[in-house]
C-alpha cells in the first residue's frame, strides 16, 4: 500500500471524476473505471482523494470568482471616482468660460 500519491496516479483519478460527471453511480462501479495505476490504494484512500480533489476545484473556482469580484469593484470605484472627476472639471471650465464672455 503506497503511502503518497504519484502524479500519474492522481491525474488518472481525475480523469474518471471528470468522466464521470453527474452521473449517479456507486463507488464500485467509479472504481472499476479507474485504470491500474490506482489499483495499489485502498477504497477508503481513493474516495478520499476524489473527494480532496472536488473540494479542492471548488475552493479554486470560489477564490477565483472571489479575486474576479473585488477587481471587478475595484475597477468600477476608480471608473466611477474618474466620473465624478471629469464632471468638476466639466462644471468649472463651463463657469470659468462664462464669467470671461460676460
Amino acid at each position: 500500500k503506497p503511502s503518497h500519491w504519484k502524479r500519474a496516479q492522481a491525474d488518472a483519478l481525475l480523469e474518471v471524476l471528470e468522466c464521470q460527471g453527474y452521473c449517479v453511480s456507486s463507488w464500485d462501479t467509479f472504481m472499476n473505471k479507474l485504470p491500474k495505476v490506482c489499483s495499489k490504494f485502498s477504497q477508503v484512500e481513493l474516495r478520499r482523494m476524489a473527494w480532496s480533489m472536488v473540494l479542492i476545484a471548488i475552493c479554486e473556482v470560489a477564490t477565483s470568482e472571489a479575486l474576479g469580484e473585488v477587481k471587478r469593484r475595484k475597477t468600477n470605484a476608480e471608473r466611477k471616482k474618474e466620473n465624478r472627476g471629469q464632471t468638476g472639471e466639466r462644471t468649472g471650465d463651463t463657469n470659468e468660460t462664462s464669467k470671461s464672455e460676460k
